[in-house]
């Protein structure tokens, strides 16, 4: 897997060149985020992260930290893991893109404004929750299309629906759409997607 900080340089060297405003806004939108570090479970992520993009070598985030150079990659490649389980493979490329593919873009972007958030933002904890997160999601990964009816059932967010109506739900797919919501399962281009539609 190629790490995420080296990409992001890459892609932000391209943007620049390119002289692509558009395409800037958004990167600084990412950078934003990846510097923040909350999607890391890393302590120093946050400051690992601002360092790494101001072009810092490993060696000299070590002594700034009182750290060995090899913590500091381990907690690099940490953090990078973390970063690609939020953004889809092909993220930068088509930033490189965006003039072409800015409504995949954008909605990946919407999706970071949710990281942090859980499931219960946008759906009834108590009830929903309680009832499926009682069992392990049983299937494979599922496309926004096969997982369309049971957004809907989740969009409809009354109690009354959702206590006589789950029953008629595929209840691995609600379990997926929950893991997706609480950054488990799948990436920002689908998360976006379920969080569209349930807000819709």
């Amino acid at each position: 897997m190629k790490n995420f900080f080296s990409v992001m340089i890459k892609c932000k060297d391209e943007i620049y060149e390119r002289r692509d405003r558009n395409a800037a806004d958004v990167f600084v939108k990412v950078r934003d985020f990846v510097e923040s570090g909350r999607y890391s479970s890393c302590k120093r992520a946050s400051d690992i992260a601002k360092l790494t993009l101001r072009g810092l070598k490993d060696s000299d985030i070590a002594i700034k930290f009182d750290r060995s150079v090899e913590t500091v990659r381990s907690e690099k490649r940490k953090i990078s893991v973390e970063l690609w389980s939020i953004f889809p493979a092909d993220f930068f490329d088509n930033l490189l893109d965006y003039r072409n593919k800015s409504s995949y873009v954008d909605s990946c972007i919407f999706a970071l404004n949710y990281w942090g958030s859980a499931s219960d933002v946008v759906l009834l904890s108590d009830v929903v929750k309680g009832v499926l997160l009682s069992g392990k999601i049983q299937g494979n990964d599922y496309t926004i299309e096969e997982l369309k009816d049971e957004i809907g059932v989740l969009r409809l967010y009354t109690r009354d629906y959702l206590e006589t109506n789950l029953s008629m739900s595929d209840i691995d797919k609600l379990r997926y759409i929950i893991a997706i919501l609480d950054g488990v399962k799948g990436d920002l281009s689908i998360k976006s997607e379920i969080i569209k539609r349930l807000t819709a």
